[in-house]
């Protein structure tokens, strides 16, 4: 499976495994834990290092579930897809939040839990770096998601950048974006010059959903271009908005920012 990587205009491509997502022999996975927060209102799982250190620190990536239901990563294998690439990537906590608060409701219901995010995120980050050793400082925290969680990973990137370096956002929904339209100023993707980021754009050639509307142009137009930042682009070529894509851009996102 190739997966074509741009940064700028240098293209490079990368070889998927087909056994990216399956588990292997002498492989040793991540161990999962459960956090609450917000006074137990809201609860996220938690993807530990095998060898998990309470005597160093760790990055942390906070990824955030699609519109499918809470534990889509997990259901999806992303513990399995790290652990594969535990010969070639640095050890990171990755933290999945519950979004939703009722799976089986409407679009309009789910879009209003993902915009509700920017009211608790900070809270969430605080538990997490209470909890857990940590490093605190905004260049060694990531956020990314599929589908409408990558775009709200977009949109609380923009929001809390000084808390945030990194965004990843693989095939992100425009649902989000389109309901932002009108909010108050500091909702707006504007990014400040002064700050540094690591951006990733990922979706396969054949996502209709990025492709309507205009969607990847708006993305590149609003995050990048307006503000002169550099980025990378991943692209699986005939896949579309599904886990076709998004687990194999995943790792491609992995391999490429968390490399050794």
């Amino acid at each position: 499976m190739k997966v074509i990587y741009t940064w700028n205009s240098t293209k490079e491509i990368l070889e998927i495994p087909s056994d990216f997502n399956k588990k292997r022999q002498n492989i040793r996975y991540g161990k999962l834990e459960e956090l609450n927060y917000h006074e137990d209102k809201y609860s996220a799982q938690v993807l530990l290092p095998p060898d998990y250190d309470n005597h160093r620190l760790y990055p942390t990536l906070y990824l955030l579930n699609g519109a499918g239901c809470n534990e889509e990563w997990m259901k999806n294998h992303v513990d399995i897809i790290i652990g594969n690439l535990k010969e070639f990537v640095n050890d990171v906590i990755v933290v999945m939040p519950r979004v939703l608060t009722d799976e089986r409701a409407d679009y309009s219901k789910k879009i209003s839990d993902y915009y509700a995010m920017k009211y608790y995120f900070q809270e969430l980050v605080s538990s997490i770096e209470c909890k857990y050793n940590v490093y605190k400082d905004r260049e060694y925290r990531a956020i990314a998601g599929n589908s409408m969680g990558g775009m709200c990973a977009l949109f609380l990137g923009c929001i809390f950048q000084d808390m945030i370096a990194t965004i990843a956002a693989i095939s992100p929904s425009v649902l989000l974006f389109d309901m932002l339209n009108g909010k108050g100023e500091e909702e707006k993707f504007n990014l400040k010059p002064s700050n540094s980021f690591n951006f990733y754009f990922a979706t396969g050639d054949n996502d209709a959903l990025i492709a309507n509307a205009g969607g990847a142009i708006k993305y590149r137009r609003i995050l990048l271009n307006d503000n002169k930042i550099e980025s990378a682009f991943i692209d699986i070529p005939g896949e579309g908005h599904n886990w076709n894509a998004f687990g194999p851009l995943f790792y491609a996102f992995m391999f490429k920012f968390y490399k050794k």
